[in-house]
């Protein structure tokens, strides 16, 4: 991630490629969305939450959100 941010940093003291940048934040953008992503894999546990629930009630929730 150092090095699109360090791209974006030089050309910010230069003349702006606008292509160029978009492409620095794309790849950043990326990076960022990796990193998530993996500390999320890592942490499994605060993805979940087991709960008993009623089908019934939740049917009708959901039904009457959509009317």
């Amino acid at each position: 991630m150092k090095i699109p941010l360090s791209a974006i940093d030089l050309m910010t003291q230069t003349v702006i490629d606008n292509d160029e940048l978009k492409n620095q934040i794309f790849t950043l953008e990326n990076y960022l969305t990796i990193l998530l992503e993996y500390q999320r894999i890592t942490n499994l546990s605060t993805d979940f939450r087991f709960e008993t629930v009623s089908v019934n009630e939740i049917s009708k929730k959901i039904v009457k959100k959509i009317q």
